[in-house]
């Protein structure tokens, strides 16, 4: 992993001393010269001793695409499984930190007593993404559905509730009452849906809480309610 850092850094002088020490000093002008490469023309007249069939058929689909790339022969990934194409994708509207994602072809499934099965992986920087992301976000209201102990019941009114257009939480903890609405209040949830025993009779309170106003109405009404405040 060493020698990739050193060519994905440009570090050429410790990347010489490298190869000298393992005794392959001839490659250094090669590894160089392919380094700052950007077509398999150029790649191919520096080695010709490879294939390039492979990178040259991936290129043809990303054009099909329309995907905007660049070839870069510079490029070595920080971890050293990779067994094929690596690829990183940039932002420009980030600064020197402009990396985005990164990943690359492996084949991992064999080590692990698997089928030698070629795999691709990546990940993503999700902060960087959030910062540079232009995706307007719709303002949904929230509602806090109030368990009694049976999870499933409550679980139902979410998904009644987030079929009307609006966000759901259900509490797993196993929380009182009481604890749940005073999450529902550190939230700032717009309403607690109620899913009690009054379930089992079709039945369920919601309160909003902005208003401190509380209704009693069927399950079938649930999304009726919740039409006309989305």
């Amino acid at each position: 992993m060493l020698q990739k850092r050193l060519i994905d850094k440009k570090d050429f002088e410790n990347l010489r001393e490298f190869l000298e020490e393992k005794g392959r000093g001839d490659l250094y002008d090669v590894i160089v010269n392919l380094s700052n490469t950007k077509s398999v023309d150029e790649a191919r007249e520096i080695y010709p001793d490879f294939d390039y069939s492979h990178v040259e058929d991936v290129a043809k689909i990303l054009e099909n695409l329309g995907v905007e790339f660049e070839l870069d022969f510079g490029v070595a990934r920080g971890l050293d499984y990779y067994t094929g194409i690596v690829f990183e994708f940039y932002s420009d509207k980030l600064g020197a930190q402009k990396q985005i994602c990164g990943g690359g072809a492996y084949r991992l499934a064999k080590l692990f007593g698997g089928e030698d099965v070629p795999s691709t992986g990546f990940a993503i920087g999700f902060d960087r993404v959030v910062e540079v992301a232009e995706v307007e976000v719709p303002e949904k209201p929230l509602a806090v559905v109030v368990s009694f102990g049976d999870y499933s019941k409550a679980q139902k009114v979410a998904e009644i509730v987030r079929k009307a257009g609006v966000d759901a939480i259900v509490d797993v903890m196993g929380r009182s009452v009481k604890k749940q609405l005073s999450f529902a209040n550190s939230v700032s949830a717009d309403y607690a849906v109620f899913a009690g025993e009054e379930f089992d009779k079709g039945i369920v309170r919601i309160k909003d809480l902005r208003k401190e106003e509380q209704v009693e109405i069927k399950v079938e009404e649930i999304e009726q309610f919740f039409n006309g405040r989305v």
